[in-house]
Formats: C-alpha cells, sequence, structure tokens
C-alpha cells in the first residue's frame, strides 16, 4: 500500500512543482535529489552547488537548502523513525513535519519504528489533514494540505502581533536539563485589551480572517519583530500539532479498522457532551428551522451521521488533551498549546460559517448557538466548525480547572513559579474570543463579495495598523523555526 500512496500523492505534486519553482518536473526531481543528498548524506553544499547551473542552484537549492542544524535534525530522526517522504517533498516541509512529530513523541516508545509511514504535503487547496492506515500491512500515511499550513500562518501571525502589542505575553528563560528554553507566559491583563487597543486588533484580525477566506487570492503582509515571530511560531507549531494530533486520535480510538470497536471512553460518554448535548432542546430547534418536522430530520441524523461526528469530537478531544500535556510534560507553557488547538477551532469555524451561509442561505448566527444543530439539518461526516470550537471551548475550560487545581505543579524544580493563575487564562482567552466575534461579523459580508466575484489583492500592514504598498513578507522567513525554540 505504501507505494501506491507515494505514487498517488507524487502524482498530484508534480502538477505543482512547475508553478512552485519554475522547473519542469524531471529537472526539479534531479535538482532535488542533489539537496536530498546534502541534508541527508551530509556532502559538502559546495560540492553540492556544482552539479546544478545558477537557475537551479537559485530557484530550488538556496530555497530550500536546511541550514545545518536542521539538517542534523532530520539526519537523526531519519535514523531512528522508519518514515517516507516523496521525491518532490520539499526539504522545508519535511523539516517541519517531523519537528511538529517530534514533538508528539519526543521520547519512549512512538509509532514509527514498527511500520513505515508516509508524511507528505499535498495541494488540494482545502484546510484539511489525513490519515491512513493500511489494515493488512499497517503501513500508515499523514497527507497535511498545503493550504492549511499558509492560513495558519497568517493566523498565528495575526495572534501574535495582538498579544505582543496588547502586552499580554511576556517572554521568560527557563533552566533545564538541556539547557536554557525560551518560553512564554501569559501576562495579567484582561478582556479589556478588546476595547484598548481597538483599532489594530480588529483590522489585524479582519484581514487574517479574509485572507483564510479567500487563501491565495487575497494575502495579508504584516512588519514582525523578532518577538513577534517567535511567539507566531509556537502558536502555528502548535496549532498543526494539533491538526496531526488529531489525526492520530482518530488512530489510536480505532476508527481506520474495517470495523471500528465500540469506544471506550468515548467523548459522547462524558457529562461534558451531555450537557452540550440536550436532545429535547435540539429537537425543539429543528421544529423551528423545518417547520414541525424536526422529530423526522433529528432521527435521520441521529441514524447516519451522527456517529461519525462524534469521532471527530473524539479526536478534537484527545488532540487537545495531548496539546495542553506535551507543553506541560516539558515545563513550558500548556495555554500555548491550547491557543494553537484554538486558533484551528477558529479557522475552521469562520470557513464553515461562509461556506454554510453560500450553500443554504441560513442565518448561520441562530443555528449555531445550538450545538449539532446544523449538523441536523445538513448532515455531513465532519460536525462543523462551531460546534467543534463549543466543544473545544468547554474541553479547555475542563483542563484550564485541572490545572489550577494541580497540586504537582509547584513541585517541578521551579519551572512553574511564575506562571498566571486560571483566571488570567481565562479572561486572555475570552478577550480573544470576543475580538474573533467581532472581526467576523466585520469580514463577513466582505468576504462573500469577494468569493463571488474573485480578484487578487495585497495587503500589507504597518505597525500603525493602516495599508501601504507591500515591502516586507514575512512568508520569506523560516517560519517553522528551529526545533529547539
Amino acid at each position: 500500500m505504501i507505494e501506491k500512496l507515494v505514487a498517488e500523492l507524487e502524482d498530484r505534486q508534480k502538477i505543482h512543482v512547475e508553478q512552485g519553482t519554475g522547473l519542469p518536473p524531471d529537472a526539479y526531481e534531479r535538482v532535488r535529489s542533489v539537496l536530498w543528498s546534502a541534508i541527508t548524506e551530509s556532502v559538502p553544499r559546495e560540492a553540492a552547488k556544482s552539479k546544478l547551473n545558477s537557475n537551479e542552484e537559485r530557484l530550488v537549492f538556496d530555497r530550500d537548502m536546511l541550514p545545518e542544524s536542521q539538517a542534523q535534525f532530520v539526519r537523526r530522526l531519519l535514523k531512528d523513525w522508519r518514515v517516507r517522504f516523496t521525491k518532490y517533498e520539499r526539504p522545508l516541509y519535511i523539516y517541519g513535519l517531523l519537528s511538529v512529530l517530534w514533538k508528539l513523541f519526543p521520547g519512549g516508545r512512538h509509532p514509527f519504528e514498527d511500520v513505515v509511514w508516509l508524511i507528505g504535503t499535498e495541494f488540494r487547496y482545502e484546510p484539511n489533514a489525513k490519515i491512513k492506515r493500511d489494515p493488512e500491512t499497517g503501513s500508515c500515511a499523514i497527507i497535511v494540505d498545503v493550504d492549511i499550513i499558509s492560513r495558519l500562518q497568517t493566523f498565528s501571525m495575526a495572534i501574535a502581533d495582538i498579544l505582543l502589542r496588547n502586552k499580554l505575553i511576556d517572554f521568560y528563560r527557563v533552566p533545564t536539563r538541556e539547557g536554557i528554553w525560551p518560553s512564554i507566559k501569559l501576562t495579567a491583563k484582561t478582556a479589556s485589551f478588546v476595547t484598548s487597543n481597538d483599532y489594530h486588533s480588529r483590522h489585524i484580525l479582519y484581514h487574517a480572517l479574509l485572507n483564510c477566506a479567500l487563501g491565495e487570492r487575497y494575502l495579508i503582509l504584516m512588519e514582525g519583530s523578532n518577538g513577534a515571530f517567535a511567539l507566531a511560531r509556537k502558536i502555528f507549531l502548535n496549532g498543526l500539532a494539533f491538526v496531526i494530533a488529531h489525526e492520530f486520535g482518530h488512530d489510536a480510538f480505532g476508527h481506520l479498522l474495517p470495523h471500528p470497536p465500540k469506544a471506550r471512553g468515548s467523548f459522547r460518554d462524558t457529562p461534558l457532551f451531555r450537557t452540550a448535548f440536550d436532545e429535547a432542546e435540539l429537537l425543539r430547534k429543528c421544529d423551528e428551522a423545518t417547520g414541525g418536522h424536526g422529530s423526522t430530520v433529528l432521527r435521520r441524523y441521529l441514524n447516519t451521521t451522527f456517529n461519525s461526528n462524534i469521532k471527530e469530537l473524539d479526536a478534537d478531544g484527545l488532540a487537545l488533551h495531548a496539546c495542553f500535556h506535551w507543553e506541560w510534560s516539558i515545563g513550558r507553557d500548556p495555554y500555548i498549546g491550547l491557543l494553537g488547538a484554538m486558533l484551528v477551532h477558529h479557522m475552521m469555524a469562520w470557513l464553515d460559517i461562509i461556506s454554510f451561509f453560500e450553500t443554504t442561505g441560513l442565518d448561520y448566527t441562530i443555528l449555531a448557538s445550538t450545538p449539532f444543530l446544523c449538523e441536523a439539518l445538513i448532515p455531513r461526516d465532519h460536525p462543523y466548525g462551531p460546534t467543534r470550537l463549543k466543544m473545544a471551548g468547554a474541553l479547555l475550560h475542563h483542563y484550564s480547572v485541572l490545572y489550577s487545581l494541580c497540586e504537582d505543579r509547584n513541585n517541578l524544580g521551579g519551572r512553574f513559579d511564575s506562571w498566571y493563575n486560571h483566571a488570567e487564562m481565562v479572561e486572555i482567552m475570552s478577550g480573544l474570543i470576543i475580538l474573533f466575534s467581532l472581526a467576523r461579523k466585520a469580514a463577513f459580508p466582505e468576504a462573500l463579495k469577494r468569493r463571488k466575484s474573485p480578484s487578487e489583492e495585497t495587503v500589507f500592514i504597518d505597525e500603525r495598523g493602516s495599508k501601504k504598498l507591500p515591502s516586507i513578507e514575512y512568508r520569506g522567513r523560516d517560519f517553522w523555526g528551529s526545533w529547539r525554540s
């Protein structure tokens, strides 16, 4: 199966090679082979460059060659892990995906020692990821769409700018066994920051939402300090870690098996879910929306796609738990992990709001007030973004309470002494949610109008939040960062 998956992915990637590099696929394949040998076999860079002409060197080698520290990291993991990549995969994406996977499985037993895994990206221009497993050979594949990577980068930069500009973040350095770790903590600010720097924050997030809705047709380019890039990188990597951990959640719950076992400890069995899923309230709302046919609509939903929706929420729950635990386990800030996860949920909720309105013409704000109402009216395998956001918010509160009540946090070598308390975190998260809501309302009609009449537009945001001609593009920087940062 793995060879078939590799061939299918290469066929899809090949279409975009010339668009991205200016080289035909066969030429890129040769140049990429030279580049890959320089990364994985420690071939001297000058010796590798001597095999290329100046155009190939400029278009591919100089753009995609990893710094030596990152190349060493890739070599180390490739030596220990049974992973495969296609001949068209960009080394930058390989390094980034391996960094996220290392974050999820930093030590001990990992899923890459028993079977071969295909790790890669594709260009379907849909913000999603997927995992596949062959029940006979056990071979697996994790494929992430480049679209979700670019949109998460934009959102992460916008949120980092807002947090730093409103002084909601402090940087500090934490001594560990592996040296000094730069880390982050939230400061004791409140949700009042939404109105205190009203214009700039809404302006930045407004354009980030438009970028998310319109994709490559609308770019937002922002000036940013090194601190903003460092914070954006952390949020971005945690957001991508959530996306990939969600896919591993499907594997962990047995969703990929031909006959999945009945879930034990499913999200559906928790008091949290039973509180959110009020069947009587859902029936009443379905009646209102369908003119008295609510029981038919609800019964059809519960008998068809409800179980698929619960699988997605189960995987979300595992990924949220993982994002919280991984940062905590290495003495870093778990709420930065949750911030990345929250960013993914907001992004998906926004895209679903646009899509739902275009499909149905219904007022989404009324329907989304009740979890699972949109799912019952228009069933699909994945729950709608706002439902997932509500469940994620409830789980986030659950983990926040657990953290605030945990006595062990004061017995970890002083690494947690300067952390904020639960109430401060909730206030800041609440402020960000309010800000998302305000910017979303402003961007909604604009996004619908521009989607119906596509046009290329680039907006540059300077430090004052005003527009001017593009001069700096943050995408050109090493957004993945070092795996130790």
